[in-house]
Formats: structure tokens, sequence, C-alpha cells
């Protein structure tokens, strides 16, 4: 079927970031709001109806747009980011001030990630310390990407015209081979007064505990905003059960909203992003009505070590079930296959073959 979408305006893709950053300079003012409109136009216009022609230009695109307009959503509509946020160490508002909030200033509130782990490091570690410590972490990262990339090389359920994984085993190497790559992408490159991207892997014995402990924050803040609002709207008791699943369900659905989105600049058609992000929200309700059921019966007195095990084998089974749907759309598109090149394992792999034979 031939792509109809028009090509891609780079003019307009520009525009996105300059309109953001001037609706969180200029001052308060009821006016103010209307700048999410053409924010929100231009962004629908080049994920729904342009393409760039290439998989992996669509790809980074594609994921790069969304977060934008989640932002918009929250410091335009839903926040006045110079009377509600401050810098460390501020205690007046912005808004206090005459003149514009500097473009720096504006910059550094909407690049800084929030709402991440604490740096594993100390005020005192000397900065040596932290490269070497570093590289030596980046080099063992690489390599974890480099094996999770030969893997996706030689399975073909990874190609365009491959068959699906079927098999419950290669459906959990499927998931590493997923995750993996990422997680290395994201923490290969810290500075000291960053904070990890990801939580340790030893923290995803649930579902919940995984999406809010293990898997990366960066849109945290962005996606709870909008059940942060509407439970405080609706003046529901802090802490209740009914606020907690509102903000739930409004999270992962705009967080579905943001990858499906995404998905359609690659694929041209309806993923199964919302869907897979959406079915997170489903499986984390049941999941705590099992733990509650659990506590209750009391099986949490039970070992520590083996409810851990219990937990690490339920999520991992999960998440072989959910994310091809997620992931085979993209598979079936050539994503997996536009990114495949050869790496260091395989060189050495294809090395120590030819000197045998």
């Amino acid at each position: 079927m031939e792509d109809e979408r028009r090509p891609f305006s780079y003019s307009l893709h520009s525009l996105l970031p300059i309109l953001l950053l001037i609706s969180v300079t200029i001052r308060p003012s009821p006016y103010r709001r209307l700048l999410f409109l053409p924010i929100f136009s231009i962004a629908y216009y080049l994920v729904y109806h342009t393409t760039t022609g290439d998989i992996i230009s669509n790809l980074s695109i594609g994921a790069s747009i969304p977060p934008i307009v989640a932002s918009a959503l929250d410091y335009i509509l839903l926040t006045e980011p110079q009377t509600e946020l401050f810098q460390t160490g501020q205690t007046i508002p912005q808004a206090a001030f005459p003149g514009l909030k500097s473009p720096r200033e504006a910059l550094d509130g909407r690049t800084k990630p929030r709402n991440l782990l604490p740096s594993p490091y100390p005020a005192s570690t000397s900065r040596w310390r932290f490269v070497a410590d570093r590289l030596v972490q980046s080099a063992v990262l690489f390599i974890f990407w480099d094996a999770a990339a030969t893997y996706t090389r030689y399975r073909p359920s990874f190609y365009i015209n491959g068959p699906e994984e079927t098999t419950f085993l290669g459906r959990c190497a499927f998931v590493w081979g997923w995750a993996v790559p990422a997680v290395a992408a994201l923490t290969m490159n810290h500075a000291l007064t960053w904070r990890p991207f990801y939580g340790s892997w030893s923290d995803a014995y649930t579902v919940r505990r995984f999406w809010s402990h293990t898997w990366h924050q960066l849109l945290r803040r962005n996606v709870t905003a909008p059940g942060d609002r509407l439970v405080a709207r609706l003046s529901l008791p802090k802490g209740s059960i009914l606020a907690s699943y509102i903000r739930l369900y409004i999270a992962f659905f705009v967080s579905g909203w943001v990858h499906h989105s995404s998905d359609y600049m690659i694929l041209g058609y309806h993923g199964g992003a919302l869907k897979f992000f959406m079915s997170q929200a489903l499986c984390i309700t049941v999941e705590s009505a099992f733990l509650a059921l659990g506590r209750r019966l009391g099986l949490a007195r039970g070992p520590n070590v083996f409810w851990r095990i219990v937990g690490y084998i339920w999520v991992q089974a999960w998440f072989a079930t959910c994310l091809p749907m997620y992931i085979n759309p993209q598979n079936r598109a050539g994503v997996s296959e536009a990114g495949v090149n050869s790496g260091i394992i395989e060189g050495l792999w294809k090395l120590w073959i030819t000197t045998r034979s």
C-alpha cells in the first residue's frame, strides 16, 4: 500500500521547541494558554500526516514530538511555571521579578530531568573517581547492548517478513532484546550532577515497581500532572484508592498516547502502543488486588527471597506476554532490520569461526 503522507517539514518541527520556550518565558497571562493550540496543531500534522521517508528518521523524530506536546499540556494548560515551579534554592516565584523569565532559566526548567532517582555519588566523589567509574560501567553496558543487538540480528522474528515469536522462552529473550539496548543507551552518558535514568533491576519484582522504580522516569511529571489536576479538581481525599487509580489510568493513557503517536509516525497506521500501555494499568490493578489478598491470607510472612523470585518470574512472564503487541508492528515495518549493524561480539565470533576452520 502506497504511503500517501506528505513530506516531513523540518521548519515546522523546529517551531515546536521555540513555541514551548516562549510559553514558559513570557509573564503569566490568560492568553498564554493560546500557545498550546499551534503546538498541538503542528505536532498533530507532523505525526499523522507527514513522513521523512526513512524508518530510522521517523523513529527518532516520532519519539521527539509527542513529549513536547505532553510538556506543553503540563506547562501551558495545567501549570503556571512562573508561580508554581521553583529552581533549586529559589524561594520567590519568578513572576515576582520584573521583566521576562530568561531563556536560560526557561530552558533549564524545560530540559532538566525531574522525579529521577537520587544520584548514587556523594558530593565528595572526586572527578577522576567518577570518570573511571562511569567508563567501567559504560564498557559493561556496551557489552550488554551489543549482546542484545546481536540477538536481534539473528532472530527472524525481528525482521519484516519474519514469523512472530511464539515460544515462551523466545518471548522472554524478546523482552531483554528490547529492554537492554534502551537501558544501556540511556545510562552510558552520566555527568556527576545527573541522576540515573533507570533504577535497579532488583526492584522489578512487581509490574508496578518495574514502572515506578526500574524503568526511566523522564516523562513522569508530564504523564502524572493531568491525573493530579483531575484528582484535585474532584476534591478526592489524598491517598484514597479512587484517587490512586484515577492517577494510574490517566498516567498510562497519556504515556500510551505519547508512544502511540510515535508509532504512527513510524508505521503510518495505529500500532499497539496504546493497548500495551493501558494493559499495564489493568495489570497493576489486578496485581494490587492479588497482593492485598495475599497479605490478608498471611502469605507475606514467608521468606522474602522466595517471594522476590516469584515476583521476578511473574514480571518476566507478563512482559513476555504483552510486549509483542507493541513491538511486533514495528518489527514488521522494519525498525529492527533498519538498525541492524555488525557489532564487536559478532565480529569476534566470526573471527573465532574463521580461525578454527
